[in-house]
């Protein structure tokens, strides 16, 4: 091992350099702290001989004698006053006790308000008491006026907060070659705000994204697997999708990646994958990209105001990093941490060249610290991953940083934490009732707070224990604050959230809550009964095979058929349900005609109102017993178009009302069973079905071969020809009826297609 591997690491253990020292002594304690105390205690003796002269003034013009004290008061600093008030204390003892007086009167120290008027002398020395008043009421309208100035900053910088150092250098370079083109007041980088792993980075760099006029996009494979920088991106292709405030994209590919279909159309695309950037340094890279930028995106610019680099301090390093979080550390913080740690001049060095913050002090790795900052002892790297990997865990336990405590709690299995707006409290209070009687453990937020941050650190650590967050969605929690921060703080830690959507209110929740909760599980209690949007929620944080009740009716199991989905995916497809009710319901026209035998009539009429819940109105054959069932059960909807189809009048008979209804159909379910295969109407059906050339889609409601060895030849060679889909018992029902509402969907979209290019 070389002379300087082996005197590092005794300056990583040792401490800093006799010079280190000294100048952190005098960085650190006060100037004159210890003789402040007996200037304060000769001050307490020589104010009670000025005091003393007021009540010993002659009785004449009381009022100019007050003034002359005060005059006497504001001049005590110079020697000229000091011999005018040696007559005045002439009780009290000799001249030499006024002369301590201009020792002591420039720090009052321990009396500030009697301070409050000798702190200017000019002032007191103005005869013009309202003069004064107006002077003073001057300064704080400058702070003010700065208020006013301060503008929203509309360019935003989106990149991975998860890259490694080499990508987050040229991102810091990036801004600062951007900042000097004056556009210093324009840019939003979240390093500038501060605001890096505090509780509220998650929301704000959302919300810069919900309104800011363009953003600058650093594209690697890191970008697309870190959430922030994910939704962000979403976010922003978002509001380009509703046109209403449309955002200018300006992309960098910094590394090899997938660019979405989104981004191709972007405004300014510099790819520094290509050969012509592979040689070039990280800085140059940086600065051929703000090159090309910047006329583009100075456009957007508002206030094109000059870029103020920070003064370094006189010794350039820090004395303070030790009092502020090491996310916040400056370059020279960082060269005063190095510094403390005994660290030699050449290793600090290369910090200082690479302009290393505490953002990038974190993202430093092994091969960082040899290839970019020239530490080729393998000792000290190992010395400063060590002290790295404290420094870590001492921001950990920051008190400001509960939150990142929060990620190291373990969930409780079973446990549920119910997000909702505090308008929908009743409805969330009877959520919580239903879901603790079915042995969960729920919890929720139990006070608001007078500000974000209050309300995420009473409520969010009771979030950290719960396995799942459960949002209802309402027409109140599209717009609700409370909703946004818990559930970008619920998917920040990794919980599993899911929707309880009681109203449709897509269209007005804000494009970040749409690219969060947008690909999460939903599930519709709008649409279907209270009881079954619970089960199914149950099933869905509870995934066993038992579910409560072992013993149920098939009716009932029927129910749970829905699936869940995700929510974007449900609001299209409620809204092509929409579609369908107003186009086809308000016709009298069943889209889905429903063959079977007797032996399945319940089942048949169960899947008919299953497919009508969705928006597929279905004909079915149902006797008149059975018709009146489904009338007392639909009696709320009126029974849909399948009721009026199965009420045919009596002049026309059964087989003119089955060849009508099947010709305007979409599609014809046929409910396989052994009865069914060898029946006649199962011969009619699927001789007329081929005929008039609809399409037949086979559930099996019982388990046979397929294609059915009992039913006649030309039916098994039809059936032979056609993908069925298993519901014959109760697992298979509920796992594959979401196939057979996809499958009718289709169907139905073909038809639609075809119908209007006959018109």
């Amino acid at each position: 091992m070389s002379n300087a591997e082996e005197d590092a690491p005794a300056d990583l253990n040792d401490g800093a350099s006799p010079e280190g020292e000294s100048s952190a002594t005098e960085g650190t304690d006060p100037t004159d702290g210890g003789e402040g105390a007996p200037d304060g205690a000769a001050q307490d003796d020589g104010e009670p001989g000025v005091g003393e002269t007021d009540p010993e003034t002659v009785e004449e013009g009381a009022e100019n004698e007050t003034k002359t004290d005060a005059g006497e008061k504001d001049e005590v600093d110079g020697p000229a006053p000091a011999a005018e008030e040696g007559p005045a204390p002439a009780e009290e003892g000799p001249a030499p006790a006024a002369e301590e007086a201009p020792v002591t009167e420039p720090s009052p120290g321990p009396e500030p308000k009697p301070d409050e008027e000798p702190t200017d002398p000019a002032k007191d020395a103005s005869p013009d008491v309202n003069g004064e008043s107006s002077t003073s009421d001057d300064k704080p309208e400058k702070p003010k006026k700065d208020v006013k100035k301060k503008t929203k900053k509309g360019i935003l910088v989106s990149y991975s907060p998860d890259c490694g150092f080499p990508e987050k250098r040229f991102v810091k370079e990036l801004v600062l070659q951007l900042k000097e083109n004056n556009m210093a007041d324009d840019i939003w980088f979240d390093w500038d705000e501060q605001c890096i792993n505090t509780p509220l980075w998650f929301a704000q760099r959302l919300e810069v994204a919900e309104r800011c006029k363009a953003a600058v996009l650093i594209l690697s494979p890191s970008y697309f697997k870190s959430a922030v920088s994910k939704y962000e991106l979403k976010t922003l292709l978002e509001r380009n999708k509703s046109k209403e405030k449309v955002v200018r994209l300006f992309v960098i590919v910094f590394s090899a990646c997938e660019i979405p279909r989104g981004l191709k159309v972007a405004r300014c695309t510099i790819d520094l994958t290509l050969k012509e950037y592979t040689k070039s340094s990280l800085m140059e890279r940086a600065a051929l990209a703000a090159g090309a930028l910047t006329p583009d995106i100075e456009r957007y610019a508002t206030t094109n105001a000059p870029y103020a680099s920070p003064s370094p301090p006189p010794n350039g390093y820090s004395s303070e990093f030790q009092n502020i979080p090491v996310t916040h550390w400056t370059v020279y913080d960082v060269q005063g941490w190095l510094l403390s740690l005994g660290v030699k001049e050449f290793y600090r060095q290369g910090f200082a060249e690479n302009q290393i913050d505490g953002i990038l002090l974190l993202s430093l790795g092994d091969a960082d610290l040899a290839v970019h900052l020239a530490i080729d002892s393998k000792v000290i790297q190992k010395k400063l991953q060590q002290v790295l990997v404290a420094l870590r865990e001492r921001e950990r336990k920051l008190a400001d940083n509960w939150h990142l405590r929060c990620l190291t709690i373990k969930s409780k299995p079973d446990s549920i934490y119910i997000i909702y707006d505090p308008t929908d409290v009743r409805l969330a209070h009877n959520l919580k009732g239903d879901l603790a009687q079915k042995n969960f453990l729920v919890e929720s937020h139990d006070t608001l707070g007078q500000s974000k941050e209050e309300f995420l650190k009473a409520n969010c650590p009771k979030l950290a224990y719960c396995k799942y967050a459960l949002v209802v969605l309402t027409e109140a929690a599209a717009a609700s604050p409370f909703i946004y921060n818990e559930v970008l703080f619920a998917d920040w830690m990794g919980k599993t959230v899911i929707t309880a959507m009681f109203k449709s209110a897509w269209d007005t929740m804000r494009p970040a809550l749409r690219a969060v909760l947008g690909d999460y599980p939903s599930i519709d209690f709008e649409s279907n009964m209270y009881s079954d949007s619970m089960d199914v929620l149950e099933y869905q944080i509870r995934p066993v095979k038992k579910m409560a009740g072992v013993v149920l009716e098939q009716e009932y199991l029927n129910r749970l058929a829905e699936s869940i989905k995700p929510l974007q995916q449900m609001i299209i497809d409620k809204a092509g349900t929409k579609v369908t009710l107003k186009a086809d319901v308000s016709a009298h026209l069943p889209l889905v005609y429903i063959s079977y035998q007797w032996d399945a009539q319940s089942q048949a009429q169960q899947i008919a109102e299953i497919l009508d819940s969705h928006g597929f109105p279905c004909w079915a054959d149902i006797s008149s017993t059975a018709m009146q069932q489904q009338q007392r059960a639909q009696s709320s909807s009126g029974g849909g178009a399948r009721g009026r189809g199965g009420d045919t009048p009596h002049i026309d008979n059964l087989q003119s009302q089955i060849q009508r209804t099947m010709k305007n159909c979409a599609v014809v379910v046929c409910c396989i069973t052994q009865k069914y295969v060898i029946s006649d109407n199962c011969q009619k059906d699927l001789a007329l079905a081929l005929s008039i050339k609809k399409p037949i889609l086979p559930v099996l409601l019982r388990y046979i071969h397929w294609p059915p060895p009992e039913g006649p030849a030309p039916v098994r060679r039809l059936l032979s020809t056609l993908n069925y889909i298993d519901l014959s018992n109760d697992k298979l029902f509920k796992q594959n009826f979401h196939k057979v509402v996809e499958s009718v969907k289709n169907h139905i979209r073909h038809h639609r297609q075809a119908s209007k290019r006959k018109k």
